[in-house]
């Protein structure tokens, strides 16, 4: 399963505040030197590959290539329990597929018919800008985006296990702290 995120211009992480930046569809695996079995697999129509992949590359001369690749923590079905997402790349066209596991990366945007509908779930990015509440979006989920970067220094911070089992307060607290500093993001 994949959540599919739609958004208006501009998306920021919920962690930093800097922008989750859009890269371009054409974008290849082959752009990254450290990473030459990514454009194989993506010539074979697979973009899946482990978050541990993504999260280890230093992108070397294209260092802002990590500002593509995001988590979000989103509603799950059935209730309002928060859960993470793995790893998807943010494409010009606004939309992106965010695989369900924690421990998948999408190295390109695929569409959301490659992986069926069922498969997609759509959230509201929640933070700066939320989507207006009109027919269109009123029954999306919210859901926060963050960089994977930045998802890895919660890990080295604070501790993935203490956060992913407090998600709820930890998003409560983010939220708080970006209420009351939205001229900086």
């Amino acid at each position: 399963m994949s959540f599919m995120s739609t958004w208006g211009h501009g998306m920021n992480c919920f962690l930093c505040g800097m922008m989750i930046q859009a890269g371009d569809r054409r974008f290849k695996g082959l752009a990254i030197p450290e990473r030459k079995g990514w454009a194989e697999k993506e010539l074979k129509g697979d973009q899946l590959v482990l978050a541990p992949e993504v999260e280890e590359t230093s992108f070397g001369k294209l260092s802002t290539q990590w500002g593509h690749f995001f988590r979000a923590i989103v509603e799950g079905p059935p209730d309002s329990t928060l859960v993470l997402t793995g790893i998807g790349f943010r494409e010009n066209d606004s939309k992106a597929v965010v695989p369900a596991s924690p421990g998948k990366a999408c190295i390109v945007a695929p569409s959301c018919a490659s992986h069926g509908k069922r498969q997609c779930k759509v959230f509201r990015a929640r933070g700066r800008r939320i989507f207006p509440l009109d027919d269109n979006y009123s029954n999306l989920r919210f859901g926060y985006p963050v960089h994977a970067h930045c998802w890895m220094l919660v890990d080295h911070v604070i501790g993935l296990g203490i956060v992913e089992k407090n998600l709820r307060a930890f998003c409560e607290t983010l939220y708080e702290y970006w209420s009351k500093h939205a001229q900086h993001w």
